[in-house]
């Protein structure tokens, strides 16, 4: 059946004239060219043989975030701001429709008339409305093949291919274990020069490895939401920042510091009246919006302020603001409110084309300065994530909120760990074809911290809790890195796996699975508001694992067995109840499982190769080391001494003494 048989006619809105363009045997693009209007339908009839889908919408009132919503029918999609769209025929064969930005219009699927479609809006009459690329839509047997594709045939289409995680590298300045003041330091109430230093001196006596910090919201020179100058306010940083980050990195060993900042200055912008106003005054255009999204329409709308997106001082704006970090001693930036342009452009520009000349000069200036070391925040919405250009990290899933501040229960939309790890696993699903996806902060105190840190631990991004220092557990926090803070980052994103693609929170038990080099991590997790679920597993439910034997180790149990890859597994969850599962294929002599001190064990395995008579191991890292054998050894040696053993259940396990300086250590393992 070829691809446009499974999609069934379309009808456009007046004035709408669309075009098909077919890309291969399994993907087509949708064109549409607009006569007067600035905004239009695309809607298809049906979708032939639809059994279940999942939409990945935009939720309000902050529209910077989704969420997984199930569907049993395309028209119960919600009416608009789908940004993802994927579903399963009766026949097995999965489909998946990605929106586009292109030509200044942004695109969000959505029903019109209880039918499946796409809207395309610019937000201004001046777009060009010819030719405009509205959405891709492809199958394929395998729906992460599929996922990766379209993304592919998307970012091409709309000449942004490099767009793509699999283009881009990870800044070594995220590659250790770091801390946010955000919550620490009350949401930026006491956000100041004595409190920072306070938090990275305890930190750093008490042997928690952070090698990075950033200075969140709260440190600005503004009025109200308004920015007044890229300096720090005064009172809570008399020092200013250089002499604060010298400190920091001399005499606790901080290796990076990032500071925060919104993407349009500040939350509402550049203060007219104000220093950087005065600088950039004949360069300014204005917008107006309520003060915050969350106020009621009794709220007067207020008249805000940024620099153009057509003149050469947008450049001008990023490139001082970023030059002045780097001279205060920052080596990377978080860039939040990147769904401001939504409001920014209406009546004034196309919606596309202001949001893709702020995220250029933005990442001219932030590769420049910092090798494009960078966090984007509040930026699910299309035209911020379509345009991210090489810039490798963003966030994927709303705030984290603390347990004590409403963080619990399961409301995806402000709920606990259960509901937030669940959204950034759906929303994984798409993000993860662009970016290297960060989770938010966590506390290592919440009473589901280890949740969280496992869950962060098994994807492949960034790293970073917002402990108060007085309440930090050494417990969850140790396991997620090495002894000097390096992450033990897999090689892939930790994603729902393929039977758990549609469950959302159904009760039962929701699997996810990431990959190192040579093994996997498989995670199974009780999610839903259930007090007990049943479900299964095996280590075929890695996509990529389909035949031979493997060793499957437990990581909190602490054992291992043997199984074949098609072998199914009975397991029963209580209620916020998880596994950790480690997947190795078998190896003759032995299967080594890595550092067992670490949630991602054998992601601290640098090499391994096996004799007859020996097996020799590198690891990167001091701890815990194990490994799973039919036989006993007769001698272990680490670093060419002879070491102490024990051999129980078939796992081999000896520790590697601590050592001042991280560094590589060599097991052998003799038979």
């Amino acid at each position: 059946m070829s691809v446009m048989e499974k999609l069934a006619k379309t009808t456009s809105s007046p004035g709408a004239s669309p075009t098909v363009h077919i890309l291969d045997k399994n993907k087509v693009l949708f064109r549409v060219s607009f006569a007067e209007t600035s905004s239009g339908w695309l809607v298809f009839d049906s979708l032939p043989g639809f059994k279940k889908g999942m939409a990945i919408w935009r939720y309000k009132p902050w529209n910077a975030w989704t969420k997984p919503v199930p569907v049993s029918s395309p028209g119960q999609l919600p009416d608009w701001d789908v940004q993802f769209f994927y579903w399963q025929c009766r026949d097995g064969i999965y489909g998946a429709a990605l929106p586009l930005c292109d030509k200044g219009y942004r695109t969000t699927l959505g029903s019109h008339d209880g039918k499946f479609g796409a809207f395309a809006e610019s937000y201004a009459d001046n777009a060009q409305k010819k030719d405009i690329a509205l959405l891709v839509v492809g199958f394929d047997s395998n729906p992460y093949r599929l996922f990766e594709s379209i993304y592919r045939e998307g970012m091409r289409v709309i000449g942004q291919s490099e767009n793509l995680v699999s283009r881009k590298t990870f800044p070594e300045a995220l590659d250790y274990l770091g801390w946010c003041s955000f919550n620490a330091l009350d949401m930026g109430k006491n956000l100041d020069e004595r409190n920072i230093v306070r938090a990275v001196e305890s930190f750093s006596n008490s042997g928690v490895p952070f090698r990075w910090i950033i200075v969140e919201d709260g440190y600005e020179d503004r009025t109200g939401d308004m920015l007044n100058s890229f300096r720090a306010d005064t009172v809570r940083f008399p020092s200013g920042f250089a002499a604060m980050n010298r400190k920091l990195k001399e005499q606790f060993g901080l290796r990076d510091i990032g500071i925060w900042h919104a993407f349009n200055g500040y939350w509402n912008g550049i203060n007219p009246d104000s220093e950087l106003g005065r600088t950039f005054e004949d360069e300014l255009f204005s917008w107006k919006q309520k003060p915050r999204p969350t106020d009621d329409d009794s709220v007067t709308m207020a008249e805000y302020f940024f620099v153009r997106p057509d003149s050469k001082a947008l450049e001008e704006f990023y490139m001082s603001r970023m030059s002045r970090h780097k001279r205060e001693g920052f080596s990377f930036v978080k860039v939040d409110n990147q769904l401001v342009t939504e409001r920014m452009a209406r009546n004034n520009y196309p919606i596309g084309y202001l949001s893709r000349r702020m995220h250029e000069a933005l990442n001219r200036a932030v590769f420049r300065y910092f090798g494009g070391a960078m966090i984007n925040c509040m930026d699910m919405t299309a035209e911020a994530y379509q345009y991210f250009g090489s810039s490798p990290v963003a966030r994927c899933v709303e705030d984290y909120f603390p347990y004590e501040n409403g963080g619990r229960g399961y409301e995806l939309e402000k709920g606990g760990a259960a509901a937030h790890l669940l959204m950034a696993l759906y929303n994984n699903l798409y993000f993860s074809q662009m970016v290297f996806t960060d989770m938010d902060m966590f506390e290592s105190y919440n009473p589901d911290g280890r949740m969280h840190a496992i869950v962060r631990a098994a994807n492949n991004g960034p790293v970073y809790l917002t402990d108060k220092p007085d309440l930090v557990r050494k417990d969850v926090i140790l396991p997620l890195c090495c002894s000097d803070g390096k992450l033990l980052r897999p090689s892939t994103p930790l994603l729902p796996t393929q039977d758990c693609l549609f469950a959302g929170q159904k009760p039962e038990v929701f699997k996810a699975f990431s990959q190192n080099r040579n093994s996997a991590l498989l995670l199974l997790f009780n999610m839903s508001d259930s007090d007990l679920v049943r479900g299964s597993y095996s280590v075929s439910d890695i996509p990529s694992f389909s035949d031979g034997m493997y060793v499957i180790y437990d990581y909190f149990a602490g054992a291992a067995r043997e199984a074949s890859a098609r072998e199914i597994a009975s397991v029963e969850l209580c209620r916020m109840d998880y596994k950790l599962l480690h997947m190795i294929p078998q190896e003759a002599v032995c299967t080594p499982i890595g550092l067992t001190d670490k949630y991602n064990s054998p992601g601290a395995i640098v090499s391994f190769r096996h004799t007859d008579r020996y097996a020799k191991v590198i690891v990167c890292d001091y701890g815990c080391f194990a490994a799973y054998s039919n036989r006993r050894p007769s001698q272990v040696e680490v670093d060419g001494v002879p070491q102490d053993f024990t051999y129980e259940n078939r796992l081999i396990c000896t520790d590697i003494a601590a050592t001042d300086i991280r560094r590589d250590h060599c097991i052998k393992i003799y038979f």
